[in-house]
Formats: C-alpha cells, sequence, structure tokens
C-alpha cells in the first residue's frame, strides 16, 4: 500500500536506541511507571472484585510473572491482564490529553509480565514501556477525535501493548509492522458509557487490551496476518470522527517523544474532574478551612468544557461513578477535607452529608471553553457562601500537565506523595515503599527486572 503509515511507525519505533534518549524523557516515563505500579499495588488491596478475578483466573504456570500487590504464579498473559485492570480501577493513572487516553496502562504492565518472563534488565523494561507509550499516544493523536461512545482504554490500548511486546521480544520493523496490523483488529470498542454509570467491567478494558498484545506475539508466531496499514485502515476506518493524520502519527518520531506531554494524576477521579476540585482546593488554602466547608457553602457552580460537563451526575451509585461527578468530588472535598482516595471510596458514595451537597453542586458546558480543548481546559468554579459572599476561581491548565506554569518540584512532591500513600494502602511498609520508589526512579540501572517486582509481592 502507498504510504503506508503503519509500517513507517513500526520502523521508526524499531529504530529507537535507549541511548538516545533524552534524560528528561526517561524521568517522565519513569514517574509514569511509578504511577502504574503503586496504583496497581493498591487497588489490589482496595479493590475486593479485583482480587476475586485474579484468583478465579489462576491456572497452572511456570509462576514466573507477578501480580503486583499479589503473588508470582503466573504466565505474562494473566499478570499484564490483572496489573492492567488494577492499575486504572483507582483512577490516579496519568495520560496525556492529546491523544485523550493513558498511553501507560497496557504498555507498563506488558512490559513488566514480559520482561520478567525473560529476566530483562531494568533498562530494557524501560526502552519497551516507552516505545509502548509512543506507540499508544501517536495513534491516539492521530485519530484524534475518537468517536466519544468509544472507551480508548481498550480501544488504544493495543496499540501500547503491542509497542512494549515488540521490543522486549526483540521483534525488527518488519515483524513489528506485522504486529501492530494485527492489534489494529483486536481492540474491543467498549462503550464508554460504562463510566458514568459505575459499570465496573470499564476496569478490565485495559487488562483485555495488555491480553490481546501479547495474544498477538502468538497469533504472528503461528502465521496469522492482519490487514495492510492496519492504523489507517481497520482502526481508524472504525474509530476516528475524522480519519488519521499522518503528520500527527509520525511527526519527530525518534527524536520527539509524546510522553514529554504527559500529564500526572493529583486526585483519584477522571481527569475533567481535576479543575473543579484544583479550584476549591485553592479557595481553600487561601480562605482557611474555617470559611470553606461543608457548613459554610450553600451551592457550587461549575462551568467547564463539554468533556468536562458530561461528568455531572448528583447521584453516583458506586465509586466508579463517583470518579466520573464533578458534583461529588467537589462534595466529598468539603465534606472530607483531604485529597486522598478517600473522596471516591464506596464510604464516601453512602455519605449523606457528601449526597445532600452535591444535590447543591450544578455543572454547565461553556462552549468558549470547549473550542479550546484539548490545548487548554478551562473551569471556572463558583462558590456561594451561606452568609451571602461569593468566590471564583478559574484554571486553565491543571497542576502535573507538562505545560502547567507550576514548578515541577511541587509536581513531584504532590505526585511521589500521592504513590507512596498507594503503596502504603498495598501494605507496602515505609520502608519498602522508599526502595520501591528509589529503584523505579533509577530503573536503567537495574541488572535485572526482579529486584524491583520481587519488592510488589503481597507480604
Amino acid at each position: 500500500m502507498e504510504n503506508n503509515i503503519t509500517k513507517k511507525l513500526a520502523e521508526g519505533l524499531s529504530a529507537i536506541r535507549f541511548e538516545d534518549i533524552p534524560g528528561d524523557v526517561l524521568r517522565n516515563m519513569k514517574r509514569s511507571i511509578l504511577e502504574n505500579l503503586s496504583a496497581a499495588v493498591a487497588s489490589h488491596a482496595g479493590v475486593p472484585y479485583l482480587a476475586k478475578l485474579d484468583a478465579s483466573m489462576r491456572r497452572p504456570s511456570r509462576g514466573e510473572c507477578t501480580v503486583f500487590g499479589g503473588k508470582r504464579d503466573c504466565d505474562p498473559a494473566r499478570a499484564a491482564f490483572i496489573n492492567a485492570s488494577c492499575a486504572v480501577a483507582k483512577e490516579f493513572i496519568g495520560g496525556h490529553r492529546f491523544s485523550y487516553g493513558m498511553p501507560s496502562i497496557a504498555a507498563v504492565p506488558v512490559a513488566f509480565a514480559l520482561g520478567e518472563s525473560r529476566g530483562a534488565s531494568g533498562k530494557e523494561v524501560l526502552l519497551a514501556a516507552l516505545k509502548g507509550y509512543e506507540a499508544h499516544a501517536r495513534t491516539g493523536v492521530a485519530t484524534y477525535p475518537m468517536y466519544f461512545r468509544f472507551h480508548p482504554h481498550g480501544t488504544l490500548g493495543v496499540y501500547g501493548a503491542a509497542g512494549a511486546a515488540a521490543s522486549m521480544m526483540g521483534l525488527d520493523a518488519e515483524r513489528f509492522y506485522h504486529l501492530l496490523n494485527l492489534v489494529s483488529v483486536l481492540p474491543i470498542f467498549a462503550h464508554r458509557r460504562t463510566t458514568v454509570e459505575g459499570g465496573t467491567v470499564r476496569n478490565t478494558y485495559p487488562g483485555i487490551a495488555a491480553w490481546h498484545g501479547i495474544l498477538a506475539l502468538d497469533m504472528l508466531e503461528a502465521g496469522i496476518c492482519g490487514v495492510e496499514d492496519g492504523i489507517r485502515t481497520c482502526f481508524a476506518e472504525t474509530s476516528a470522527e475524522q480519519g488519521v493524520d499522518e503528520h500527527a502519527l509520525l511527526d519527530g518520531l525518534g527524536s520527539r517523544f509524546e510522553v514529554s506531554r504527559n500529564y500526572y494524576k493529583l486526585y483519584g477521579c477522571e481527569r475533567h474532574l481535576h479543575g473543579a476540585m484544583e479550584c476549591v482546593y485553592d479557595l481553600r488554602e487561601e480562605l482557611g478551612w474555617d470559611a470553606v466547608n461543608k457548613d459554610t457553602v450553600d451551592s457550587v457552580q461549575v462551568h467547564t468544557h463539554k468533556k468536562g460537563a458530561r461528568c455531572m451526575r448528583k447521584d453516583p451509585q458506586n465509586a466508579m461513578a463517583a470518579q466520573w461527578s464533578i458534583p461529588h468530588g467537589v462534595a466529598a472535598l468539603l465534606v472530607l477535607g483531604r485529597t486522598e482516595n478517600d473522596l471516591f471510596s464506596e464510604e464516601a458514595v453512602q455519605n449523606p452529608e457528601i449526597r445532600a451537597l452535591a444535590q447543591r453542586v450544578d455543572v454547565f458546558e461553556d462552549p468558549e471553553y470547549t473550542k479550546l480543548d484539548p490545548v487548554e481546559r478551562y473551569t471556572r468554579l463558583t462558590l456561594n457562601l451561606k452568609d451571602g459572599r461569593s468566590f471564583t476561581r478559574t484554571i486553565h491548565q491543571l497542576p502535573g500537565e507538562f505545560d502547567c506554569p507550576c514548578p515541577d518540584e511541587v509536581v513531584w512532591e504532590r505526585l511521589v506523595s500521592k504513590c507512596r500513600w498507594l503503596f502504603g494502602m498495598g501494605g507496602l511498609d515505609a520502608a519498602r515503599t522508599e526502595e520501591a520508589v528509589e529503584k523505579i526512579m533509577h530503573l536503567e540501572e537495574l541488572s535485572s527486572i526482579f529486584e524491583l517486582t520481587d519488592m510488589l509481592q503481597a507480604g
């Protein structure tokens, strides 16, 4: 096929050498891995249905791969499936606003699972995760906007899985290309509606994407082939509203890395909630807790872009749905006064004070804000106090974004504090948590990936 963009992507990714990757790019990738692993450990301990799913899927195996927060007792496909599903469950994984997805969610679990099965070094795992991130993010940018009914975790995730798998298995450019063609028809195209309604099946979408990436390796080995130029044809024709942007897919490939535009999450909820949460956080810091709390606030109005305005439900039925509710997030922050995951727990969902206050939080779309998305994501929040005073905050770029004016050291401190807390939730004590953080942030220095994964098992 003339101008085969899938082949060009495979060739470009195959040519990337670890030695050519800038230090700041590696730092960003390691921070993304830190988020991924800490969230997976926390969810395995704190999300009962995922721990039960892990147990029910156990089959006799060589026990070569680790379920983070669980056991080393499974094959690569199941480890990648469970780890990817756990990583996203608490909504603490950052992403990439220009691809409207989370490019680490399948790439990192596949890199670690295949890395363990092959006895890889930390450098090899880090490179595989980075190539998977690039494959996922670039395909997302090139096919943006995707039809809103499709959830990117089950669609774009297969490219992250394939990129990581191809790197870890040492595939040449030609075989990498055929792997991308195969995964182009393996997304599940699951519906986005599951998120706002609290359908927890949504948390398995990245797990299935990771599973399919490893399955595609076996299919490739068996001689099964896909359709030529799969990103342009099968994937874009199915998912993209406006087709595929070739320039976005290939621009700067090998010299400019999409992980440099990664964002990090500082709240355990959908990214569209963060603007309103940060506005409340800022007002509380400025005016004091005595002035801004559940007893002083009469009502709240939130104006945001179209995607954010869809997160308007005032009565989420479970923790999953709460993570997609601006009224719940604002009310929980005002009632509980904390920014940890307690805000979106099942207990918080049933808290009568939170439920009552959420009824007084109204969310509206501002068409002017919608026009600016995703380059800037504006949120304007007005707090109306019972004493008659009103305070308004507007934010256009969130802390944790690559182009936010917030100093990097502030973002890092909030990020690592969150990840320490998540590791602790998963059962790691303070000493083991600090050692895990240190190893992740020096991943390329580990001669064996087991030096890190040994620490991430239960007990």
